[in-house]
């Protein structure tokens, strides 16, 4: 893995020593750069070797900050923070930390799940004898987060400043085995008390062992949405939890969808007067009632009045999405493209004529409004007009969604 070259300055020292990256992850607290010899964290970089590390303390749970230790034997060796959905990454670390004799396993039903659905599946435990392990637990944590930056300051006191929101949709977790989790703070005060021969934490027999567990989405959740300022995210985790040594652990992104929202009839009119270089037209958009899904089509006509004698040559149609998000009084929009096609005029020289039309909805296509952020599609209906400017309407797409005015 190549460190990015924005921040290959921080990591001098691992440049120096010539060793090899296996992963580097941005965390609240700062920069964890792991190598096939060592791990580097903190500001500036500490260097734990990786022999020393006998286990990691890692809160998994919930969706808002956590923090992470690293521990050899009964000391704590470093410790990082971190934002909600930067668990994910910070769990590769930790995976590739740990040693391979267990397994974990999720077998989840289903690949995407709709607001008020429930999300099934079973935790599988692979444990090869019995020996301590202070718990099971499965996890599941929704979250709107929008992440702004600003830079600020001028000459050598410019800097970036990072803006953010967290709001969370949900967190729910279960206990499926031993104790609930301790917080990774006190992991030190365990590592002490096993110095002094005291432990208390429940026995795991050796055997396959199978948890079945369900959770539901809230029916006033938003759906799964990853753009440039703003992130809808629900994750899923499973860990067994190994008293001061390296947790078996499960993590990963579930897509959830708005399965009954649909994109309401509508007609929109835009007329231009003629000059020079521009066409005296009228242009009259008819949208169709349709499901708002991946599967479904956007139809509609657009009526083409031409009280000029320029030709229309067609009609370029897209359909965009913007992104608003806000972030501790901080704003930004963000408007894309995400389908188009170009459609020909039936008679380029036609006083009165109609383009039908229909646009496939691609995967990504959402709309929602949560608390730091929103999503709107639009229409937009350009002509191609000969010897001219181009004459274009655009058109908010009104979306209907049960259980929201």
């Amino acid at each position: 893995m190549r460190i990015p070259s924005r921040i290959r300055g921080q990591f001098e020292q691992v440049a120096r020593n010539s060793e090899r990256v296996r992963r580097a992850v941005e965390a609240q607290s700062g920069w964890l750069i792991l190598t096939e010899e060592a791990l580097y964290l903190g500001t500036p970089l500490k260097r734990i070797s990786r022999s020393r590390i006998t286990g990691v303390e890692f809160d998994r749970g919930g969706s808002g900050p956590g923090g992470m230790i690293f521990l050899g034997g009964d000391r704590e060796l470093g410790r990082v923070t971190f934002r909600g959905q930067e668990r994910c990454d910070l769990a590769k670390i930790e995976a590739e930390l740990a040693p391979r004799r267990k397994q974990l396993r999720v077998m989840i039903e289903g690949d995407e799940f709709g607001l008020g659905e429930a999300v099934r599946g079973t935790v599988i435990l692979d444990w090869p004898q019995e020996g301590p392990l202070r718990g099971i637990r499965v996890g599941i944590a929704g979250t709107e987060e929008t992440e702004i930056e600003r830079r600020e300051g001028s000459g050598d006191d410019e800097r970036t400043v990072t803006y953010s929101e967290c709001e969370e949709l949900m967190a729910q977790e279960y206990i499926l085995f031993g104790q609930r989790p301790i917080s990774w703070v006190r992991a030190v005060g365990e590592a002490l008390n096993r110095a002094l021969g005291r432990k208390n934490w429940p026995i795991m027999p050796g055997g396959r062992h199978e948890y079945p567990f369900e959770f539901r989405i809230p029916e006033g959740a938003l759906p799964s949405y990853s753009g440039d300022h703003a992130t809808v995210a629900y994750r899923l985790y499973a860990n067994a939890d190994i008293p001061l040594g390296f947790d078996l652990a499960f993590e990963a992104m579930i897509p959830v969808v708005r399965r009954n929202a649909r994109v309401l009839s509508d007609q929109r009119r835009e007329e231009r007067e003629g000059g020079i270089l521009t066409a005296a037209v009228s242009l009259d958009l008819s949208l169709e009632e349709t499901p708002l899904a991946p599967s479904e089509r956007l139809r509609g006509r657009l009526r083409i009045v031409n009280r000029s004698k320029k030709a229309i040559r067609g009609v370029t149609l897209a359909l965009h999405s913007t992104e608003h998000a806000s972030a501790e009084g901080e704003t930004e929009e963000v408007s894309g493209e995400l389908a188009s096609g170009f459609l020909r005029a039936p008679d380029p020289s036609a006083a009165e004529q109609d383009v039908t039309f229909e646009i496939a909805f691609p995967p990504e296509t959402t709309a929602y409004v949560g608390t730091h952020s929103r999503v709107h599609l639009w229409l937009q209906a350009k002509l191609d007009v000969a010897r001219g400017f181009d004459a274009e309407l655009k058109a908010p797409l009104r979306v209907s969604i049960p259980g929201v005015p």
